[in-house]
């Protein structure tokens, strides 16, 4: 995906998107904010000199978008979009579909939701690959990833600055 084509994306308007700090005429590396909860939330692009996108890094504070124990439905709004945004449609679609529904489905265990809350569980539950990026978001444990047709999907919880944060990052590999 080229810079242009992100820029026309629902992600990108829906969301605000504005650049922060940019460096020169051509960076390589680019940061974005929201239009809303700028404090909690980060975009990284990393482009080349084409402008075609090779990366993209999602930065959520951690205490903002929650824990198993509630869910901020903001943050998994923005995480959701985020990783159908720079993991095209074709791209491993069983996968793909299955963690996107997951995340936005996803509650914490002290949420309240009207649902059929044992069924959607079970559910969450049966696919172990996506289970394993669920419970990162939730802080449940640090790191997940997956290799998908020439993408690498990394979900990790960190510590920067004292501040604890979500990183979803999203970046081409050689295949």
């Amino acid at each position: 995906m080229k810079l242009c084509e992100l820029m026309e994306t629902d992600f990108y308007t829906f969301f605000n998107l504005y650049e922060i700090h940019p460096v020169n005429p051509l960076p390589s590396f680019l940061v974005f904010k929201t239009g809303g909860f700028q404090e909690y939330i980060t975009i990284e692009i990393h482009i080349d000199e084409q402008k075609n996108i090779n990366g993209a890094i999602l930065i959520l504070d951690r205490d903002w978008i929650g824990n198993a124990n509630s869910i901020n439905p903001f943050g998994k709004d923005i995480a959701k979009s985020f990783i159908a945004t720079f993991i095209p449609q074709p791209v491993q679609g069983e996968f793909r579909e299955t963690l996107l529904t997951s995340l936005w489905n996803m509650k914490g265990t002290e949420d309240t939701i009207i649902c059929i809350d044992k069924v959607v569980k079970i559910w969450e539950d049966s696919d172990i690959e996506v289970k394993d990026f669920l419970d990162v978001y939730r802080d449940i444990k640090i790191e997940a990833r997956k290799v998908i047709d020439g993408h690498e999907l990394i979900m990790k919880n960190v510590n920067e600055a004292k501040k604890k944060l979500l990183k979803i990052s999203i970046s081409l590999i050689d295949q």
